[in-house]
């Protein structure tokens, strides 16, 4: 986890992680801990127990991470103030999404229009955990935290995204790699007569999105990923290959081109306004 949000952040989180010595055994059964919301009775537990090793670590350190075999409580992960749960999961991606919720991230979505020839029908559903692609949607490996969400953490400068008003056709490089800063562009911003906040990306390290762009809708906190090609589920079919135009109310967005080189891979894109 310390190394992925280090890469992730282009070198600007550094976390220094302790782990207890030893297994804690808490003082009660599992059956004392029955529901998700009794999570504050196992940390205080568990606090306790540490205490004498490692001392108050609540003040010590940043963020306190609790692991323990699993318990029927609904969920794999949860994070809340400074302090995570692990629920019988511990992977690199379930702890690298819990920490983009302890910097104060929200889930990545999916949309699911109701028009299946239609990305950007607005008669459709958000769907939780929606963007396969990114860290804090569905859980898989190689995942990393969209150039929205790195802008909201302060990791990406807001001239790496483009606001765009002009039609034209703009080269976006790859955001998903240790020197992403030294590029040119990151991604484009701009506003669809529709109202929708677009922001285009690029995404290279997971082979089914490197064929295209990445479009997404973006809200104050969250992002929602437009699938190039409904109803299919989240994968290639959700990327913009060159040739694919998505529509939205007069505005023209196409991928014409990609190219480059390790490290430096780009997506050209054609963005058309009314």
């Amino acid at each position: 986890m310390a190394s992925f949000l280090n890469s992730s952040s282009y070198g600007i989180a550094s976390i220094t992680p302790t782990l207890t010595s030893k297994f804690y055994t808490l003082p009660n059964p599992s059956s004392f801990y029955p529901h998700g919301s009794d999570r504050g009775k196992l940390a205080k537990d568990a606090l306790e127990l540490v205490r004498c090793d490692y001392g108050d670590v609540t003040n010590a350190y940043g963020h306190v991470l609790f692991c323990f075999p699993r318990q029927q409580w609904g969920f794999d992960g949860f994070s809340e103030g400074k302090q995570v749960w692990l629920n019988g999961t511990v992977s690199g991606w379930m702890l690298s999404h819990e920490m983009g919720h302890q910097y104060g991230l929200w889930h990545a979505h999916r949309w699911a229009p109701a028009n299946s020839s239609n990305p950007t029908d607005p008669n459709g559903k958000t769907l939780e955990y929606g963007d396969c692609f990114d860290m804090m949607g569905q859980g898989n490996k190689g995942k990393d935290y969209n150039p929205f969400e790195k802008g909201r953490l302060g990791w990406m400068p807001p001239e790496k995204i483009q606001e765009i008003t002009q039609s034209g056709t703009y080269r976006v490089y790859r955001f998903d790699n240790p020197r992403g800063l030294e590029f040119p562009l990151l991604g484009i911003s701009f506003t669809s007569p529709s109202g929708k906040r677009y922001q285009l990306s690029y995404r290279y390290n997971l082979v089914n999105a490197r064929g295209g762009a990445t479009v997404k809708w973006v809200g104050t906190f969250d992002s929602t990923l437009v699938n190039a090609y409904p109803p299919g589920g989240c994968g290639s079919q959700s990327i913009l290959i060159p040739g694919k135009t998505i529509l939205d109310n007069g505005l023209s967005i196409t991928t014409v081109g990609l190219g480059g080189t390790d490290p430096d891979r780009w997506v050209d894109v054609r963005v058309n306004f009314p």
